[in-house]
Order: structure tokens, then sequence, then C-alpha cells
């Protein structure tokens, strides 16, 4: 699987020891946010929290405490002149270790990727340092999009993007597996195998359909489900509410019947569909006359697809900009996407 940055991506299959370090508390200029996660190992190294002096540094750090046997800690780091960095933030990273005797957590982690780990960092004092707890049992209720929780000692929960004393941290409770947005992608032509190459290291939960035997490529990124259905329309009714959609079909008249399924729901996040102005007009217009859809429905519409930046209309400037315009709404902005004319 690519590396996409979730916490239970980055574990090895079978650790001797290992040090997880989690940006989990970030303000002012900084190189990742709250829930950038690496995987440091003695001889070995996978995820990020955005490079420079200061992964240099946590690195370096991370694999003393691991040859020491340190609890797991939390550390503050100024982005300035000690770090030979002009960033001017300040981040907050916890250093959380693990080795062989927490393979059954480990385990549970991995089938759960909806599950969070909560961590109380310093000496432990006879109780475990972690625990696997549901969505529902986290004080607030960590919301799907939110990567990290910080707690005090009477389960107040800080805000992770202000000042916070490392002192007054009691727990941290982090999501599993990453955050991602479903989206459900239609076709699996040209510009959908170039979409979904550049989407696979992207945090996004990608089903891509199609009707045809040979459409999907051999080499297709793994954690893509990819689904050969007779009738792709049909998966329009099992999506999540608030997932996005791409549709780029071989067919124009399948590309009317999925969108016009997609906007009959009413609740997508996103629904992109590949075209010109002259197709969006037609199209508007059947939504209207053939299927009755009301104004809030068709105004959730995006087509043409692809955010404004890239000049071309091969398939791979193609999948940049949808890609960009993608992450602007899954990172950028709570509320549904409502629809445009673009390029």
């Amino acid at each position: 699987m690519a590396d996409r940055g979730a916490l239970i991506d980055l574990i090895p299959a079978s650790p001797s020891a290992f040090m997880l370090v989690s940006v989990v508390a970030a303000y002012g200029s900084v190189p990742r946010g709250p829930g950038a996660v690496m995987c440091v190992m003695p001889d070995g190294l996978s995820g990020t929290i955005g490079g420079g002096a200061l992964e240099y540094q946590a690195i370096q750090l991370a694999r003393d405490a691991l040859a020491a046997g340190a609890d797991p800690f939390l550390r503050d780091f100024a982005l300035g002149p000690k770090l030979d960095q002009c960033c001017g933030g300040r981040v907050t990273l916890l250093f959380d270790p693990f080795d062989a005797s927490d393979r059954p957590l480990l385990d549970a982690m991995a089938g759960d990727p909806q599950a969070l780990l909560q961590t109380h960092p310093g000496p432990s004092a006879g109780q475990p340092h972690h625990r696997l707890i549901t969505r529902s049992q986290c004080p607030d209720g960590l919301a799907a999009d939110r990567a990290v929780a910080l707690y005090d000692g009477a389960g107040r929960c800080f805000e992770p993007s202000m000042p916070v004393a490392v002192d007054d941290i009691a727990s941290v409770i982090q999501n599993c597996g990453s955050p991602y947005a479903p989206l459900y992608m239609f076709g699996a032509g040209h510009v959908g195998r170039a979409v979904a190459a550049v989407l696979a290291p992207l945090p996004f939960d990608v089903h891509w359909i199609d009707q045809r035997a040979d459409a999907f490529p051999a080499d297709a990124p793994p954690h893509i489900r990819q689904h050969r259905v007779p009738d792709p329309k049909a998966l329009v009714a099992s999506a999540p509410a608030g997932a996005l959609y791409l549709i780029f079909t071989h067919s124009h008249p399948l590309d009317f019947e999925i969108t016009a399924a997609v906007l009959a729901r009413g609740d997508s996040r996103y629904c992109g569909l590949i075209g010109s102005e002259t197709k969006r007009a037609r199209f508007i217009k059947r939504f209207r006359d053939e299927e009755h859809l009301d104004e809030a429905r068709i105004g959730r519409l995006t087509c043409p697809i692809g955010l404004d930046g890239p000049p071309g209309k091969e398939p791979e400037v193609i999948a940049i900009a949808v890609a960009a315009e993608l992450l602007h709404i899954v990172r950028g902005a709570d509320q549904p996407m409502e629809g445009r004319a673009g390029l």
C-alpha cells in the first residue's frame, strides 16, 4: 500500500521496536500540522513530519529514546535559529515507543482503522501507556475529520492549533487510520487512470467503477477498490452521505444517468462531471426537463472539473487539476461544494 500518512499504514509488519513520532499540536508557520506522523526504527524510517532540521532532530531523538527504553513523551520545538529554520512556528511532537510486546494492540489497531489510540505520556505508574478506544468513547467524540485531540487531567480538550504547555497534556488521542474522504470514481479510461495514479498517495477512500471487463489496469494501486458492475449507477445508492463523485465514463448517456442519480440524492460533497460548457448546458436542461431536479440539487454540479491553474487537456494535466480541487474541498472547507463552471 502507498504510504498515505495513516498511523496504521506506517507500522512495520514484524517490529522488534519502533517509535511513532506524531505532530500533536502546531501553531504559526510549520511544515506539517497535527496528525502528521512518521515511524522511526533503529535502521529504517517511513512517513514524514515535514522534513528538514526538525525531522532530522526528531529522528535522532527517537532512536536515542528507543535505545534507552524510554516511556512515551512530548517535546516542544520552536522553528527558529536553533533548528536553522525561519518558519517561526512551534510544534509539539509525541514520541510513542512500541515493541514486540505491543503486538496484540497493534493487531487490534490494524483490524479496526476507525479505532482511536489513546496515549498517556510520562511515567506509567503501573498503568498501561496505551488504550484502544472507539470514537464514541472519546471524551468529545473526536470528529471523523480530525486527526488528533489533546486532553488535560480533567478530561478537558485543548485546541491543537493553539499554544499548549507540554506539562498540561495528560493524554493524546489519535485516529489509527487517516480520515480518508469517500470518493466514487466512474470510468477507467485515460482520464480515470491518470486520476487514479495521482490520487493513490492522497487521503481518499477511492471506489473505482466501470462496466468493462478489461477496463482496469493491471498495475492499479491495490488500495483503490475496483468495482466492475453492469450498472454503475446502482453504486450511487450505496455511497455514504457526503461522498465525493467523479464522473468520466466512456459514454455520455452513462455520464448522464450517473450524474442524475448523484444529484437526485442531494447530499454529495462534490459532484464532478468531465465535459465542456456545452455538455454542462445540455445536461442541466435534461436534469430539469426529464429528471425534474430542483435548482438546489442541480447547483451541486461541477462541470467542467479541475481547479483553475494547470493549462492543458492531457489526462495527466486534468488529473493534477482534479486532485488539487478535491484537496481544496476536503482540507479547505467543511461545506458541500457549490457547483461551478470550470475549465
